[in-house]
């Protein structure tokens, strides 16, 4: 990187922050709170990222929330399907395709989701074209984002997640490449778990969740 690009962030750097000291001040808040919240807000920091990058129009999805934040601690995959809180029923295609693969041990995440729902039949190819091609979420990504939303609701509590019979659609990357549609849908009792092929299904009324 060059001196004058180095010299140019600095400015840029310093005349960011002088402008949000200010605007703090105005709403009665202190410099000690801006700092305070600045060293632990990684998510608002993230959230501040996307805010200034440009999202695709929206046509054919209709947007429902813009920032869900999600911070997950580390923890076995084992104590979320198989010895969990939640009761689960999983396709064969979930068990074969996502369960078999998942990783032992499940890091930290924290990100910012963005939901949508489809207002007409859409395939995967148009969903994906409309968010702006969004990254995957990796196994490891969706199964922390997956314990944290799903014990937030048990017992097909009203919440994040749809229990009105659409379901929730993610897409997820396999270590070899691969893109999966990975699904949770609420039934009676129980919540459902399943996996297609990309392109294989035509979506309508139900949720995605990608990339905030």
């Amino acid at each position: 990187m060059k001196k004058s690009q180095i010299v140019s962030g600095m400015n840029f750097g310093t005349e960011f922050l002088t402008c949000l000291y200010r605007q703090v001040l105005e709403i009665g808040g202190t410099e000690e709170q801006m700092f305070q919240k600045m060293k632990t807000g990684s998510t608002l920091i993230k959230k501040w990222a996307r805010d200034i990058v440009s999202k695709p129009s929206l046509n054919y999805l209709t947007l429902i929330i813009d920032n869900i934040p999600i911070a997950t601690q580390p923890f076995q995959s084992d104590s979320f399907f198989k010895n969990g809180p939640v009761k689960l029923q999983l396709s064969h295609n979930f068990m074969n395709w996502i369960l078999k693969v998942i990783p032992d041990s499940i890091p930290a995440f924290e990100g910012i989701l963005r939901q949508t729902q489809f207002s007409k039949n859409m395939y995967d190819f148009e969903i994906l074209a409309e968010l702006g091609h969004p990254k995957p979420f990796s196994l490891s990504e969706f199964t922390a984002i997956l314990s944290y939303l799903l014990t937030k609701q048990l017992k097909g509590e009203e919440g994040t997640l749809f229990v009105n019979g659409f379901v929730n659609v993610f897409y997820v990357q396999l270590e070899h490449g691969r893109v999966v549609v990975v699904n949770a849908y609420w039934g009676r009792d129980e919540w459902s778990l399943g996996a297609t092929g990309l392109g294989n299904d035509v979506w309508r009324g139900h949720c995605i969740f990608s990339r905030g």
